[in-house]
């Protein structure tokens, strides 16, 4: 799978879901480091594969909080002008 097909299958997972994923991807890393050092490892690419798909949902989560964050402000702001027009 490509990683502009991964990016965009990870934008469809809301926040439990990327959570949950990066969780995953983490403990599926471990695995792989004691794969390693046992010698037992067989796809050392899926290090890179691993490390890259947990950076991308945690710029996706990151995104999120923002765009949320701004939001919120946006919305305070509008409250807060009509309280201040009316002095």
């Amino acid at each position: 799978m490509k990683k502009t097909e991964r990016l965009k299958e990870l934008r469809a997972l809301s926040v439990k879901e990327l959570v949950a994923r990066v969780r995953e991807l983490k403990e599926e890393l471990f695995h792989l480091r004691i794969k390693q050092a046992s010698g037992q490892l067989e796809k050392p690419h899926l290090f890179g594969q691993y490390k890259g798909d947990i950076a991308r949902c945690e710029t996706i989560l990151t995104e999120r909080k923002i765009a949320a964050g701004k939001e919120k402000a946006a919305a305070a702001a509008g409250q807060a002008k009509p309280a201040a027009a009316k002095k």
